[in-house]
């Protein structure tokens, strides 16, 4: 007994719908940064920027920014780093050469703010992507107008 065409086809489209294949997350990668001490200042990724952005209102003075390249895929990748500062002072990046890296700011009477990219690069296709990250420390002043402790100037 012959089966018509139509009807082989739906038993083919059937059996078919009923195979699981394994489904792959795509990855989103980020450079994520962190100010230590943290606050309550923003930490996070910034559409309008292009990047993560991070910064803290903590008055201490001395702070840890941590940078990392998160979510690559597996694989063998190349680092270069580099930064823009735009106000104040923070130590270059470029003798960084990991997926990771840290600077140690101090800061007391003035901004700091500046704009951290590194160009991440797959060794076995050569695809390079810029990702960037956008580390921020408010000056924290001592006494002032408003009284003594710590303020925002």
């Amino acid at each position: 007994m012959k089966m018509p065409i139509h009807a082989l086809c739906a038993a083919v489209v059937l059996a078919a719908s009923s195979i699981a294949f394994p489904v792959t997350a795509a990855a989103t990668t980020y450079l994520q940064c962190a100010v230590t001490p943290g606050g309550t200042a923003s930490n996070g990724y910034e559409s309008g920027l292009g990047g993560w952005a991070c910064s803290t209102n903590i008055a201490n003075g001395s702070y840890a920014v941590s940078l990392a390249v998160t979510g690559l895929p597996p694989g063998t990748y190349t680092f270069q780093w580099s930064d823009t500062v735009y106000s104040g002072s923070f130590p270059s990046v470029s003798s960084c050469s990991t997926s990771t890296c840290g600077q140690e700011v101090s800061s007391s009477v003035v901004d700091h703010d500046e704009q951290v990219s590194v160009i991440v690069t797959d060794t076995s296709t050569n695809i390079a992507t810029t990702y960037y990250a956008y580390p921020g420390i408010d000056a924290v002043c001592v006494g002032g107008i408003h009284g003594p402790g710590y303020h925002f100037c």
